[in-house]
Protein backbone atom coordinates (compact mmCIF):
# COMPACT_ATOMS: atom_id res chain seq x y z
CA UNK A 1 0.00 0.00 0.00
CA UNK A 2 1.62 3.20 -0.77
CA UNK A 3 0.73 6.51 1.57
CA UNK A 4 0.71 9.95 0.64
CA UNK A 5 2.51 12.63 2.83
CA UNK A 6 0.23 15.26 2.33
CA UNK A 7 1.54 17.61 5.36
CA UNK A 8 3.96 19.13 2.90
CA UNK A 9 7.15 21.69 4.09
CA UNK A 10 5.09 24.69 2.05
CA UNK A 11 1.86 24.23 4.67
CA UNK A 12 3.87 24.71 7.68
CA UNK A 13 3.75 27.40 9.99
CA UNK A 14 7.14 29.70 9.44
CA UNK A 15 9.04 31.13 12.54
CA UNK A 16 9.27 34.80 11.95
CA UNK A 17 12.69 35.74 13.74
CA UNK A 18 12.94 39.37 14.42
CA UNK A 19 16.66 41.39 13.25
CA UNK A 20 18.65 41.51 16.10
CA UNK A 21 18.25 45.74 14.87
CA UNK A 22 14.89 45.82 15.52
CA UNK A 23 14.92 44.27 18.67
CA UNK A 24 17.47 46.40 19.63
CA UNK A 25 15.21 49.43 18.53
CA UNK A 26 12.34 47.77 20.60
CA UNK A 27 14.46 47.84 23.74
CA UNK A 28 15.89 51.43 23.35
CA UNK A 29 12.07 52.56 22.89
CA UNK A 30 10.80 51.11 26.18
CA UNK A 31 13.75 52.96 27.94
CA UNK A 32 12.93 56.42 26.52
CA UNK A 33 9.35 55.99 27.58
CA UNK A 34 9.94 54.71 30.33
CA UNK A 35 12.70 57.91 30.93
CA UNK A 36 10.30 60.60 29.86
CA UNK A 37 7.60 59.15 32.53
CA UNK A 38 9.88 59.52 34.98
CA UNK A 39 10.98 63.11 34.18
CA UNK A 40 7.19 64.01 33.82
CA UNK A 41 6.42 62.60 37.76
CA UNK A 42 9.06 64.32 39.15
CA UNK A 43 8.16 67.47 37.57
CA UNK A 44 4.99 67.06 38.93
CA UNK A 45 5.88 66.84 41.89
CA UNK A 46 8.21 69.74 42.65
CA UNK A 47 5.24 71.70 41.02
CA UNK A 48 2.80 70.46 43.80
CA UNK A 49 6.07 71.39 46.25
CA UNK A 50 6.34 74.65 45.49
CA UNK A 51 2.60 75.79 45.49
CA UNK A 52 2.18 74.38 48.93
CA UNK A 53 5.21 76.63 50.24
CA UNK A 54 3.90 79.57 48.40
CA UNK A 55 0.43 78.86 49.85
CA UNK A 56 1.65 78.62 53.34
CA UNK A 57 3.41 81.54 53.04
CA UNK A 58 0.94 83.35 51.87
CA UNK A 59 -1.45 81.97 54.56
CA UNK A 60 0.39 82.95 57.29
CA UNK A 61 0.98 86.49 55.83
CA UNK A 62 -2.56 87.08 55.54
CA UNK A 63 -3.18 85.53 59.24
CA UNK A 64 -1.03 88.70 60.66
CA UNK A 65 -3.10 90.94 58.48
CA UNK A 66 -6.27 89.37 59.95
CA UNK A 67 -5.17 89.82 63.32
CA UNK A 68 -4.28 93.55 63.03
CA UNK A 69 -7.60 94.27 61.87
CA UNK A 70 -8.95 92.00 64.86
CA UNK A 71 -6.93 94.15 67.09
CA UNK A 72 -8.20 97.66 65.67
CA UNK A 73 -12.01 95.98 65.71
CA UNK A 74 -11.33 95.57 69.28
CA UNK A 75 -10.02 98.66 70.05
CA UNK A 76 -12.69 101.28 68.53
CA UNK A 77 -16.51 101.78 67.57
CA UNK A 78 -17.50 99.50 65.40
CA UNK A 79 -16.53 100.01 61.77
CA UNK A 80 -19.04 98.74 58.87
CA UNK A 81 -15.78 98.88 56.12
CA UNK A 82 -13.32 97.63 58.95
CA UNK A 83 -15.65 94.88 59.61
CA UNK A 84 -16.81 94.06 55.65
CA UNK A 85 -12.39 93.67 55.27
CA UNK A 86 -11.96 91.27 58.28
CA UNK A 87 -14.84 89.40 56.58
CA UNK A 88 -13.17 89.50 53.48
CA UNK A 89 -10.03 88.38 55.05
CA UNK A 90 -11.68 85.58 57.00
CA UNK A 91 -13.02 84.50 53.60
CA UNK A 92 -9.49 84.16 51.68
CA UNK A 93 -7.98 82.86 54.61
CA UNK A 94 -10.46 79.92 54.54
CA UNK A 95 -10.49 79.58 51.15
CA UNK A 96 -6.75 79.17 51.17
CA UNK A 97 -6.64 76.51 53.75
CA UNK A 98 -9.09 74.51 51.31
CA UNK A 99 -6.30 74.99 49.07
CA UNK A 100 -3.87 74.38 51.06
CA UNK A 101 -5.15 71.15 52.52
CA UNK A 102 -5.51 69.99 48.81
CA UNK A 103 -2.04 70.78 48.27
CA UNK A 104 -0.62 68.86 51.43
CA UNK A 105 -2.22 65.82 50.39
CA UNK A 106 -0.96 64.95 47.05
CA UNK A 107 1.39 62.14 46.53
CA UNK A 108 5.02 62.82 46.28
CA UNK A 109 6.75 60.53 45.05
CA UNK A 110 9.65 61.78 47.41
CA UNK A 111 7.18 62.10 50.32
CA UNK A 112 9.78 61.97 53.35
CA UNK A 113 12.46 64.51 51.54
CA UNK A 114 9.57 66.78 50.12
CA UNK A 115 8.12 66.91 53.50
CA UNK A 116 11.18 67.42 55.28
CA UNK A 117 12.36 70.27 53.53
CA UNK A 118 8.72 71.55 53.62
CA UNK A 119 8.01 71.77 57.33
CA UNK A 120 11.83 73.55 57.85
CA UNK A 121 10.96 76.41 55.26
CA UNK A 122 7.80 76.79 57.00
CA UNK A 123 9.29 77.39 59.99
CA UNK A 124 11.61 79.70 58.84
CA UNK A 125 9.33 82.88 59.57
CA UNK A 126 10.53 86.39 60.12
CA UNK A 127 8.06 89.22 60.70
CA UNK A 128 7.68 91.26 57.25
CA UNK A 129 9.49 88.66 54.80
CA UNK A 130 7.67 86.10 52.72
CA UNK A 131 7.97 83.98 49.75
CA UNK A 132 6.23 84.07 46.11
CA UNK A 133 7.87 81.33 44.42
CA UNK A 134 9.95 77.93 45.41
CA UNK A 135 11.47 75.74 43.01
CA UNK A 136 12.58 72.29 44.16
CA UNK A 137 15.04 70.30 41.39
CA UNK A 138 16.51 67.17 41.48
CA UNK A 139 15.12 65.76 44.08
CA UNK A 140 15.80 69.00 46.44
CA UNK A 141 19.65 68.54 45.75
CA UNK A 142 19.17 72.78 44.14
CA UNK A 143 16.73 74.78 45.63
CA UNK A 144 15.62 78.63 44.32
CA UNK A 145 13.96 80.95 46.31
CA UNK A 146 12.05 84.20 45.96
CA UNK A 147 10.23 86.43 47.43
CA UNK A 148 9.53 90.21 49.42
CA UNK A 149 10.97 91.90 52.27
CA UNK A 150 9.91 95.46 53.74
CA UNK A 151 13.79 95.74 54.59
CA UNK A 152 16.83 94.53 53.04
CA UNK A 153 18.36 93.67 56.31
CA UNK A 154 15.92 90.96 56.87
CA UNK A 155 16.83 88.82 53.69
CA UNK A 156 20.70 87.69 55.32
CA UNK A 157 18.86 86.79 58.41
CA UNK A 158 17.11 84.89 56.72
CA UNK A 159 19.67 82.90 55.06
CA UNK A 160 21.60 82.56 57.95
CA UNK A 161 18.27 80.97 59.66
CA UNK A 162 17.92 78.40 56.60
CA UNK A 163 21.66 77.90 56.66
CA UNK A 164 21.43 76.74 60.37
CA UNK A 165 18.53 74.05 59.91
CA UNK A 166 19.14 70.46 59.46
CA UNK A 167 17.72 70.07 56.48
CA UNK A 168 19.59 72.62 54.82
CA UNK A 169 22.90 71.37 56.01
CA UNK A 170 25.59 71.79 53.16
CA UNK A 171 23.62 74.11 51.12
CA UNK A 172 24.64 77.16 50.24
CA UNK A 173 22.62 80.13 49.81
CA UNK A 174 23.76 83.59 48.14
CA UNK A 175 21.61 86.76 46.60
CA UNK A 176 21.42 86.75 42.93
CA UNK A 177 19.14 89.46 42.62
CA UNK A 178 17.82 91.74 44.99
CA UNK A 179 15.49 94.98 44.08
CA UNK A 180 13.24 98.17 44.74
CA UNK A 181 10.12 98.76 42.17
CA UNK A 182 9.31 101.96 41.73
CA UNK A 183 7.22 103.45 44.13
CA UNK A 184 7.22 99.81 46.06
CA UNK A 185 7.54 99.81 50.33
CA UNK A 186 9.48 96.54 49.91
CA UNK A 187 12.17 94.65 48.13
CA UNK A 188 12.01 91.55 45.89
CA UNK A 189 14.63 88.78 46.28
CA UNK A 190 16.08 85.92 44.48
CA UNK A 191 17.96 83.27 46.57
CA UNK A 192 19.25 79.95 45.21
CA UNK A 193 21.69 77.43 45.99
CA UNK A 194 25.20 77.37 45.00
CA UNK A 195 24.78 74.65 42.69
CA UNK A 196 21.31 75.02 41.21
CA UNK A 197 22.56 77.70 38.79
CA UNK A 198 25.89 75.43 38.48
CA UNK A 199 23.53 72.63 37.07
CA UNK A 200 21.65 74.84 34.86
CA UNK A 201 24.95 76.45 32.64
Amino acid sequence: MQQVNLYQAQFKPKQVILPAPQVLLLALLSVIIFIFLSIYMASNQASIASKVIVQTEQLQQQQQQLDTLQQQLDSRKINPLLVAELNDFRLQLKTKNILLAHLSNQTFGNQHGFSTMLTALSQQHIDDLWLTQFSLLNSGQFIALQGSAYTSQLIPEYIDNLAKSEQFQGKHFSVFQLQQPDDSPYFNFKLHTSNSVENKQ
